[in-house]
C-alpha cells in the first residue's frame, strides 16, 4: 500500500513537471533581428526598451518581451523616441 502512493506521489510530480515545462509565460522572452526590431520600431508596434549595454530587453505593445543585440546606431535614441517608445538605460548585467 505505501508503494503504491509513493508510485502515485512520483508520477504525480513527474506530471506537474512535464506540463509546467510545456506551458508558456506572456513573459517569455524571445530574440530577434535588429533590423526586424528596427521595424517594429518605425511601426509603432514597440512600448519600451530597457538598454543594457548592447542588449535591448523590448517589450511591445502586446506585453511581449524579446532581447535584441544592438550594433553601434547613432540613431537609436532618436527613432525610439520619435516614436513614442519609453526609453530606459541600466549597466550592463555584472557592473
Amino acid at each position: 500500500m505505501a508503494k503504491n502512493i509513493v508510485l502515485r506521489i512520483v508520477v504525480v510530480l513527474v506530471l506537474m513537471s512535464v506540463f509546467s515545462s510545456m506551458s508558456t509565460d506572456g513573459n517569455q522572452t524571445n530574440n530577434i533581428t535588429y533590423s526586424q526590431f528596427v521595424g517594429e520600431v518605425k511601426s509603432g508596434s514597440v512600448q519600451s526598451v530597457r538598454i543594457q549595454g548592447n542588449s535591448l530587453i523590448v517589450t511591445n505593445r502586446s506585453g511581449h518581451h524579446y532581447e535584441v543585440y544592438a550594433p553601434r546606431d547613432d540613431e537609436l535614441i532618436n527613432d525610439l523616441l520619435a516614436n513614442g517608445v519609453e526609453v530606459r538605460a541600466e549597466p550592463p548585467e555584472g557592473q
